[in-house]
């Protein structure tokens, strides 16, 4: 879900707010990328997790207790 969400800012929102911001191409590139990866690692941290306390507790239920 989170990389989708990347996705969709990258292509559409980079492209409308760049020109206004002055930032080169070269500039929001890295900014994407470096976006880009920060949530792919949050969402596999998050989802390690809640792998984690699922298998401690045995009920996806009590994760969100």
């Amino acid at each position: 879900m989170v990389i989708w969400i990347s996705v969709i800012r990258i292509f559409i929102g980079r492209r409308r707010y760049a020109p206004r911001q002055g930032l080169s191409n070269f500039d929001i590139r890295i900014s994407d990328f470096l976006y880009l990866h920060l949530s792919l690692a949050l969402e596999t941290w998050s989802n390690k997790q809640v792998k984690e306390l699922q298998g401690t507790t045995g009920s996806p239920d009590s994760v969100w207790i």
